[in-house]
């Protein structure tokens, strides 16, 4: 090594702090270089974000939320850039109570899913915004959807909320095989009351004891009381309310006729042998006694069919209208379902009708909403029906959607009334009152109600 004088290390000192500078230099100017470059891609990205729209939708189905996410979310956003869902399931006992009370809190969801059923009732209590602005300059119209479906929105001329899905209710499912046992003809379901009350009684079976193993039918097990009584009680050619009066119409004598109709069954079976019956399927997810074999005929909605499919392949079974009474109404059914609404003080109405339009009047929308829930969508055009046409038991809920004209009351107590007519058949049953009794007694209730309840609001 080369001796270093004193001179020749103050040298070689400065040359290193100078390029120690240099180095300093350079990691700064990249460091600057590469925020001027960035920076554009950051503002952009904060301006996308701040010109984002987040709309935040309620629904009841916590059973589809994942298949919500991926073909309603997934496909809405996929057509829509700048507008992204916050899908969130409110359980259906909560629902109502939850929503209700984020309107009056101020803090409502900018768009929320409402039981057709009480869609007078929220219309009526001024929780909903209108959409008639919106409906003219989108130019859709009451004819695009199933008139049942679309009346349950319109109240005192206003629509306040758009068909999600329509239920057509209800059909006859026969255990063909069961037939055969009973010597009946496996293709040929009854088609009149009659009928069917002399299949039922060849089809039920009791053990050594009298009780019962396997029922032809239990004409009230019907998804809840209030679903069967309105059911036989419009088969029977009754009716509930009358529009031209404004008055309830709940102890119509052919109400009270289809009722009478349900109790002889209780009357006849033993009410508590029925109880005993249904003890045995209790805590069964998913299976009822049609899919062990143990019901020979049901009354049930659409998706029973793919319940059936999944729970009970087995089962070879058909799909007919409900039988009805001499003098009643052939062929008949009525039709329910789901409404999507803008709750008051919804924000970015706009947007969220957007999301509206899409999924209720649309063919991508009413696809996507059956491929998230296996529903029927209220939307003629969706392309679900082309694929019922072919298969003869999906086909006889495809007319029932065609060509019926009837859904609940459109009055502003329809949660009450159902909550009545299910305490009247339950009376009944346990014959704490006769059915006149027991309809005579809601007439008076509902009726009081109506009236306070069209003062108060």
């Amino acid at each position: 090594m080369w001796p270093v004088t004193r001179h020749g290390e103050r040298v070689i000192d400065h040359i290193k702090d100078e390029w120690g500078k240099l180095k300093m230099d350079k990691r700064w100017l990249n460091i600057i270089i590469g925020i001027i470059l960035f920076f554009p891609f950051i503002t952009g990205c904060a301006r996308r974000e701040v010109n984002e729209v987040v709309l935040n939708f309620w629904h009841p189905w916590g059973l589809y939320q994942e298949e919500l996410e991926k073909y309603v979310k997934e496909e809405f956003e996929a057509m829509h850039p700048g507008i992204k869902l916050n899908i969130s399931s409110v359980p259906p006992g909560l629902g109502g109570d939850k929503l209700l009370t984020s309107i009056v809190g101020g803090t409502p969801p900018e768009v929320a899913l409402v039981d057709g059923s009480v869609m007078i009732d929220w219309a009526h209590r001024k929780a909903l915004r209108p959409l008639n602005e919106f409906l003219q300059k989108s130019g859709i119209k009451k004819e695009d959807f199933f008139l049942p479906s679309w009346r349950q929105n319109v109240y005192e001329g206003r629509v306040y909320g758009l068909p999600l899905n329509a239920d057509p209710n209800f059909a006859l499912f026969w255990n063909k095989d069961l037939f055969k046992k009973a010597n009946l003809d496996p293709e040929r379901p009854p088609a009149t009351l009659k009928e069917l009350d002399e299949y039922i009684e060849k089809l039920n079976k009791f053990n050594e004891k009298g009780r019962l193993e396997r029922t032809g039918m239990i004409p009230w097990d019907l998804y809840g009381g209030s679903n069967a009584l309105y059911t036989w009680g419009w088969i029977f050619g009754g009716k509930f309310y009358d529009p031209s009066t404004g008055k309830l119409t709940m102890n119509h004598p052919k109400n009270i006729e289809a009722l009478e109709w349900l109790i002889s069954w209780a009357k006849r079976l033993g009410i508590r042998n029925i109880e005993g019956f249904f003890g045995q399927f209790t805590g069964r997810d998913g299976i009822e006694p049609f899919f062990m074999g143990k019901k020979a005929m049901v009354i049930r909605f659409y998706r029973e069919i793919e319940r059936l499919s999944k729970y009970a392949p087995d089962i070879n079974f058909g799909v007919a209208p409900i039988p009805y009474p001499e003098g009643g109404r052939k062929n008949f059914a009525w039709i329910g379902g789901w409404c999507i609404v803008l709750p008051r003080g919804s924000k970015h109405p706009e947007e969220a009708f957007k999301f509206i339009r899409w999924l209720t009047a649309t063919p991508e929308g009413a696809n996507a909403i059956h491929k998230a829930t296996r529903m029927l969508s209220a939307y003629k055009e969706s392309p679900t029906f082309e694929k019922m046409k072919d298969d003869p038991k999906k086909r006889v809920f495809l007319e029932i959607l065609k060509n019926s004209d009837w859904q609940r009351p459109l009055v502003p107590i329809q949660r009450l009334m159902q909550h009545e007519l299910n305490q009247a058949v339950e009376f009944s049953l346990l014959g704490i009152k006769t059915p006149k009794e027991a309809l005579d007694e809601a007439q008076v209730k509902l009726q009081k109600e109506l009236n306070e309840i069209k003062k108060r609001y």
